[in-house]
């Protein structure tokens, strides 16, 4: 439906984002299940040839599809709790969250030998603790998955007063991100690392983007190809 201007209106705008969005959920929920129909056909067959090894390797294959799956379910699961965001900020010990997460990634940085560094008395934020932990998580992780070939990796968090509020500064010593793509990295769906397509099945930076709006704060970017890059997350104290 057109308007007066002759500009789509912003209801049918709406639900051709909603459209868009759920045809992306849809196509990305049925990749890992092609693929764990194909390893559980391949995992019986060698089963029955007695193939150990193999069975093993499809087995983490599987589990690999699994864990995909339920990112993308927790994340969608983020997504519908947005809406109440501002009726249940309070204020959070920082401290608490950021050791509670390092021992969740330690296993994943002691794999890449990456080191965390965290700050020693971070001030307390005005947020949703699981809302936090998200942003949090989602930009570590984002650094953990486009590092590339560094030889003394290293992602830096850090929290610091800022006018009206506190910033989360996520940032790293990593491959960078391309110009090209620095504009478009907050999308949903949409793969910051150019040279490794569709890399993390998620809503990624964009899950980070909604959250931010969603406490009337905001997150950008600063990154030079091949030189690491910096995520900043505003989020504002109460008003």
């Amino acid at each position: 439906m057109l308007n007066e201007s002759g500009q789509v209106s912003e209801s049918r705008q709406s639900e051709s984002n909603a459209e868009e969005f759920l045809a992306a959920v849809a196509h990305d929920l049925r990749s890992p299940l092609c693929s764990l129909r194909a390893y559980l056909g391949l995992l019986e067959s060698d089963c029955g040839c007695g193939n150990q090894q193999d069975g093993r390797i499809y087995l983490d294959r599987i589990r690999q599809n699994l864990d995909r799956m339920q990112l993308l379910i927790d994340e969608l699961g983020a997504l519908g709790a947005l809406s109440n965001v501002a009726d249940n900020r309070s204020w959070i010990e920082t401290r608490e969250v950021l050791l509670q997460y390092a021992a969740d990634l330690k296993p994943t940085l002691d794999e890449r030998r990456i080191s965390l560094i965290l700050p020693e008395a971070p001030p307390v934020v005005y947020s949703v603790r699981s809302h936090f932990y998200r942003v949090l998580s989602n930009l570590v992780c984002n650094a953990v998955h486009h590092m590339g070939d560094v030889p003394e990796p290293w992602i830096r968090v850090d929290l610091r007063e800022a006018d009206g509020g506190v910033e989360l500064v996520v940032g790293d010593n990593g491959q960078g991100i391309h110009p090209a793509v620095q504009n478009r990295i907050f999308e949903r769906f949409f793969p910051s690392c150019s040279t490794e397509p569709r890399p993390n099945l998620g809503l990624g930076l964009g899950i980070v983007k909604r959250i931010m709006e969603a406490h009337s704060g905001s997150i950008t970017v600063e990154s030079t190809h091949g030189n690491g890059a910096t995520f900043r997350a505003f989020f504002p104290g109460p008003r």
